[in-house]
């Protein structure tokens, strides 16, 4: 009881549109639904409750700005009044949400260095081709990732 499990998947239009990515979501959709119905069922104490985000699939033009996303996202975070998460962000200060400040609706995540991803990829030697190392260095979703709940 109170206990909370977070799921991140892709969204329904998959990141690439690959079949693969869009069954998972829709997977994650079902799993979501059928909880929160079970959790209005009285009594009910089926397992912890589930909170999902989907990574938002952005348009081919956005999608190849790599790094420079960082900077848009940034000055699109503070217009929309993110100032206080941005220099969260940047001060390298995160707060956990607690049962008093329930989870946000959207989360932003922002890396600047893309070796890690690199290395992820690199340890799939037969998923890792040239196509894939260009995809790195110059995708969005290397540097930027939008993730917005899973109603």
């Amino acid at each position: 009881p109170g206990a909370r499990a977070v799921l991140l998947t892709f969204d329904g239009a998959g990141v690439s549109g690959h079949p693969n990515h869009v069954s998972t979501y829709r997977g994650v959709v079902g799993l979501v639904r059928r909880r929160r119905r079970s959790d209005r069922v009285e009594g009910d104490e089926g397992g912890p409750e589930i909170r999902a985000y989907a990574l938002v699939t952005v348009s081919p033009w956005l999608k190849f700005i790599g790094p420079a996303e960082v900077a848009v996202g940034s000055v699109a975070g503070v217009l929309s009044g993110g100032i206080g998460r941005l220099l969260q962000f940047l001060l390298g200060r995160s707060r956990r949400p607690t049962p008093k400040q329930p989870l946000p609706r959207h989360l932003y995540f922002f890396r600047l260095n893309p070796l890690p991803v690199w290395c992820a990829m690199a340890a799939h030697a037969s998923q890792f081709v040239w196509y894939r190392r260009l995809f790195i260095m110059f995708s969005r979703y290397t540097y930027v990732n939008t993730w917005r709940e899973i109603e």
